[in-house]
């Protein structure tokens, strides 16, 4: 937290981050948290604008695109990054064949998702789609000249500037995309969004880092980089095997307009509650790499992070399980109604991910990153054998059941590894959690029981209700954690 209440000395504090590693993880805590929120405010902001501006079959035509842009995103990340991140000492050596490696992969991307489009476009039964794919593939090019310097912002914690890169960005885009959305009501204001959230990135990375790559033939320093990174390479492609298997399976079978209201449904519950993990995780990842060898530090480090994840994750669900189907009639529109119940069913998966990714970052960061790999590919496993079936025969729903099956088992992995690398107990881990717990049924029961009082007929009536529980569990948590 910030040394005082002090306006100036707060804005002082918030812009040059103190060298004491406590204060500069504070600070990029902070910083990684307040972004996150941002970037979260300005694209639901967003999709909720879009959502009434465009129809499901839209969203399903660039769920397509953007589902076969991170097939090729993870069969070509090497994970040299993580590799930097992890790398003690001066790393300066290796940007250059970081931005080099880098260049040619988003290269390979562009290729691949222009050769690829007829038939991607054919498997989805959609034709529109192979028009939509060669946009996707122009845009993912620029990602290529991205400046390698950014890494170490996110390494020494400067998640300050690390944040105008991500925010400025995305609110270009926002305000392309709903421009275009106004005027021509279809898909290329998604794509066009997209091309210039993409172009700024580039532009910011250089304004925010002096650094200036160049092209380097030292592949023996990528070599070095992926002795480690090779670990969570196979963990990224396991990975999305298991994130976007149920996508793939249903859009495959069932059209793009049912992949644009299911992609939907992720978005408004899934998506939210899985950025409180990532957020503090992003965080955690360089705090374990620096303090691996202190076991009583990583466990406390490790407590606080799961404690924090739960405290916000936890309510954020069960709102989202209560309240679905105003959710989507009040904020999304009654066009969107059938993503209702495949919403319940996917915000208890985003709070049960929340535990595997804080998890991800304790395994990485001390070192142990195949534990991430054997998560990943276990959950890709169980999702790949139930999800033809489910989606079979019951559509969305089944897809949105395959996806917490598969998270509730990454879970038990993630459980096991997590006690025998910290050496605790169970009860730990209750104890830490108990107060979000306690407070979140307490709070649900009180909602639950004046429910014939609080009737939600409008988007006001529902943001009072939301606003009301949020008070009330902020309040009992607030008395049960107060030590």
């Amino acid at each position: 937290m910030a040394p005082n209440l002090n306006p100036i000395k707060i804005i002082h504090w918030l812009l040059h981050p103190s060298s004491r590693i406590q204060q500069r993880v504070a600070h990029a805590a902070v910083w990684s948290f307040g972004s996150r929120f941002g970037e979260r405010l300005i694209e639901y902001g967003r999709l909720i604008i879009l959502a009434r501006l465009l129809a499901p079959q839209d969203f399903g035509l660039m769920g397509v695109g953007l589902i076969a842009l991170s097939a090729m995103e993870s069969l070509t990340e090497p994970g040299l990054i993580e590799g930097i991140i992890q790398k003690k000492g001066k790393v300066e050596k290796y940007l250059d064949i970081l931005w080099t490696v880098t260049l040619g992969r988003w290269f390979l991307v562009a290729a691949l998702l222009a050769l690829l489009s007829p038939v991607i476009a054919r498997f989805f039964d959609a034709p529109d789609a192979r028009l939509i794919l060669l946009a996707v593939a122009g845009a993912a090019l620029l990602n290529g000249f991205l400046n390698s310097g950014v890494v170490l912002l996110q390494k020494d914690l400067e998640f300050h500037k690390v944040s105008i890169g991500r925010i400025l960005p995305l609110a270009i885009a926002s305000g392309v995309s709903i421009g275009f959305a106004l005027v021509f009501h279809n898909v290329w204001a998604l794509v066009l969004g997209l091309t210039a959230k993409n172009l700024a990135t580039v532009a910011v990375s250089y304004w925010i880092h002096p650094y200036r790559p160049r092209l380097s033939r030292r592949i023996d320093r990528a070599r070095e980089l992926f002795t480690f990174s090779r670990w969570i390479y196979l963990h990224r492609v396991a990975n999305f095997v298991s994130n976007q298997a149920d996508s793939i399976m249903l859009g495959g079978a069932l059209g793009t307009v049912n992949l644009g209201i299911y992609q939907m449904a992720q978005r408004t519950s899934i998506m939210p509650i899985r950025e409180i993990p990532r957020s503090l995780s992003q965080v955690a990842f360089p705090m374990y790499s620096r303090i691996q060898q202190d076991l009583d530090g990583v466990r406390k480090a490790f407590l606080g992070t799961l404690e924090a994840t739960v405290s916000m994750a936890l309510p954020l669900s069960i709102i989202v399980l209560l309240l679905a189907d105003e959710i989507v009639v009040f904020v999304l529109g009654e066009k969107w109604i059938q993503a209702a119940p495949a919403m319940r069913i996917l915000a208890m998966a985003g709070f049960i991910n929340g535990f595997t990714t804080t998890g991800g970052a304790l395994f990485a960061g001390v070192g142990k990153p195949w534990i991430n790999l054997q998560l990943a590919l276990f959950r890709a496993v169980v999702v790949v054998s139930i999800i033809f079936p489910m989606t079979r025969s019951m559509g969305l729903e089944g897809a949105a059941y395959t996806v917490l099956i598969g998270s509730a088992a990454g879970f038990l992995l993630y459980a096991f590894h997590s006690f025998r690398i910290l050496r605790i107990k169970p009860w730990t881990i209750v104890r830490a959690l108990a107060p979000a717990a306690l407070a979140t049924t307490v709070t649900t029961v009180i909602i639950l029981g004046f429910s014939p009082v609080l009737q939600i007929s409008s988007l006001p009536s529902l943001l009072a209700v939301i606003a009301i529980a949020g008070l009330v569990y902020i309040s009992i948590y607030t008395l049960l954690a107060w030590k």
